[in-house]
């Protein structure tokens, strides 16, 4: 079982040592186009994340998949280029630094990767691959010494007796002691913070709360600092002081754990709490968020959340693809047949599906007219009357030979103070205003 040290005694203390601060933190990678189309865009995989974090403190980054947690911790050690933003470590301008700059920062700036086998050179025994970081920043030169200090640190993280691993290979070790291993390298040099991206998801179920509780320990002894990229709420509970949800590139919500946990705001935080599996409701439906993340490459208008949230508003942002990916839902419900007649319609089916349009101009196809698009959209419109998307739609009409679909103004909901109890939590939705 897990025991979370007892910080309330010191959070007073260190609540103005501020160790890292992210302002509108940008990571864009462009996309290759073709012979005549250089410019093919960029996948805004961080899109203007803001945030600090307190010496001592431990920062969940939770998100599906594709959602910028990865690249966001990266980022803040240097290991992906910002493209916009500030990045401050004790002050200390880190984002643009030239990588002879980073280098004396390293020591103080380590990661803990997910997957720990890859994370270990094969060829290099246990001794060699934990003391590299010593011999790299010259910390401890004599080799009598540094062997004598991978011991050290090797008994600290649980690998002990130190001897019997410090001349074995990582195919020597289980998948929980080749992460105590990375553990121990990450270490040993005497870092502040940590960043630890899915430190658990690859090893059996019967080590992961071993391996948090070691975290926990090393926490308590060393007085680090931590971000934790995860998927996984659960173990973020037990192991976070705060938590940041994260969307398409953007935090939807930040706030202390507990909080968060009790009182979710965010209509997607409160889908990521209903996906945690419950052994009391085996059978139980639960109410997951449709579809999946979007293309980053892509994101949809105004609030990214919208097109998969259930309480969605008219001034969410809603667009022409919205209404293709409406049709389709529909068509899977009704079948084949159905799908074929009514595709019929439309003689450029590419409108349904191009995004950022607000104002949708449907060409009918051949042998037919706008109004008998209007007619098959009332007709979905009946059978489709609680989906929020119809709350976005202010017009549509037959005009100048097209069907013609007005969206209500979107914006983009950014992140607000909600409620500012023991601390402040922040949430980016129309909904909390």
């Amino acid at each position: 079982m897990l025991t979370k040290p007892d910080t309330a005694t010191s959070e007073t203390a260190k609540d103005a040592e501020t160790l890292i601060e992210v302002a509108d933190l940008q990571v864009h990678f462009p996309l290759r186009g073709g012979l005549f189309n250089r410019d093919a865009g960029a996948v805004k995989a961080v899109d203007g994340v803001s945030f600090s974090l307190n010496k001592g403190e431990v920062l969940g980054l939770v998100g599906e998949s594709g959602s910028g947690k990865t690249t966001l911790g990266r980022t803040l050690l240097g290991l992906n280029r910002a493209t916009g933003g500030s990045i401050r470590y004790r002050g200390r301008e880190l984002a643009g630094l030239k990588e002879s700059d980073l280098r004396p920062l390293r020591r103080k700036l380590q990661m803990v990767f997910q997957d720990p086998h890859a994370s270990l050179n094969p060829s290099m025994d246990i001794a060699t691959a934990v003391g590299h970081p010593l011999q790299i920043h010259g910390l401890v030169p004599d080799p009598v010494e540094r062997r004598a200090k991978v011991a050290e640190t090797l008994e600290r993280v649980g690998l002990s007796p130190a001897e019997l691993f410090m001349d074995k290979f990582p195919s020597d070790l289980s998948g929980g002691q080749k992460q105590r291993a990375v553990m121990a390298r990450a270490i040993i040099a005497g870092p502040e913070l940590l960043v630890a991206d899915e430190p658990i998801s690859m090893l059996d179920m019967s080590v992961r709360a071993k391996i948090l509780q070691l975290f926990l320990d090393l926490k308590r002894d060393l007085d680090l600092t931590y971000v934790y990229v995860t998927h996984d709420l659960a173990s973020a509970k037990f192991f976070c002081d705060r938590i940041a949800i994260m969307y398409l590139g953007r935090v939807v919500e930040i706030g202390p754990t507990e909080e968060i946990f009790a009182n979710p705001r965010h209509p997607y935080t409160k889908a990521l709490l209903g996906a945690i599996p419950d052994p009391e409701k085996v059978g139980v439906p639960r109410d997951l968020p449709r579809g999946e993340i979007p293309d980053a490459a892509a994101p949809p208008l105004g609030c990214s959340f919208h097109p998969r949230c259930p309480v969605a508003v008219a001034g969410c942002g809603w667009e022409g693809r919205d209404l293709g990916a409406l049709l389709e839902r529909h068509w899977l419900a009704e079948g084949e047949d159905v799908r074929v007649a009514d595709t019929a319609l439309f003689g450029r089916p590419v409108e349904l599906t191009a995004p950022g349009i607000r104002q949708l101009s449907l060409t009918p196809g051949r042998g037919h007219e706008a109004a008998a698009i209007i007619s098959l959209l009332d007709r979905v419109r009946e059978k489709t009357a609680e989906d929020p998307f119809w709350r976005g739609v202010k017009t549509i009409e037959a005009r100048d030979g097209k069907a013609h679909v007005e969206f209500a103004e979107g914006t983009d909901p950014r992140l607000k103070l909600v409620s500012n109890t023991t601390a402040p939590i922040q949430a980016a939705c129309h909904l909390v205003d």
